[in-house]
C-alpha cells in the first residue's frame, strides 16, 4: 500500500513538473514493454497527454534511432576502409 501511495504522488508530480517527451522517455526506460503492448489510447491517457501527441513522440524517437543507427554504420564503414 505504501508503494501505490508513492508511485501515485511521483506519477503526480510528474505530470506537473515534466514535459510529454520526459514522461514518454522515462516510461520507455523503465516499461519499454507497456509501450509495445498497450494501445496508444491506454499509453496517451497514462502520459497525460493526446494521441496525436504520442504518435509524434514515437515518431521522432523512431527517426532519432534510425538517425543514430546510420550514423554508427557510417563510422563503421570509415573504420573498415581505413584499415584496409
Amino acid at each position: 500500500l505504501e508503494r501505490a501511495y508513492i508511485d501515485a504522488i511521483e506519477r503526480i508530480e510528474s505530470l506537473i513538473t515534466m514535459d510529454a517527451r520526459e514522461r514518454y522517455d522515462i516510461l520507455l526506460k523503465q516499461n519499454p514493454r507497456i509501450v509495445q503492448r498497450l494501445p496508444n489510447k491506454i499509453v496517451a491517457d497514462y502520459l497525460g497527454i493526446s494521441q496525436e501527441t504520442l504518435s509524434r513522440l514515437k515518431s521522432k524517437k523512431w527517426s532519432q534511432m534510425f538517425a543514430d543507427f546510420a550514423d554508427a554504420a557510417d563510422d563503421c564503414i570509415w573504420t573498415i576502409t581505413l584499415h584496409k
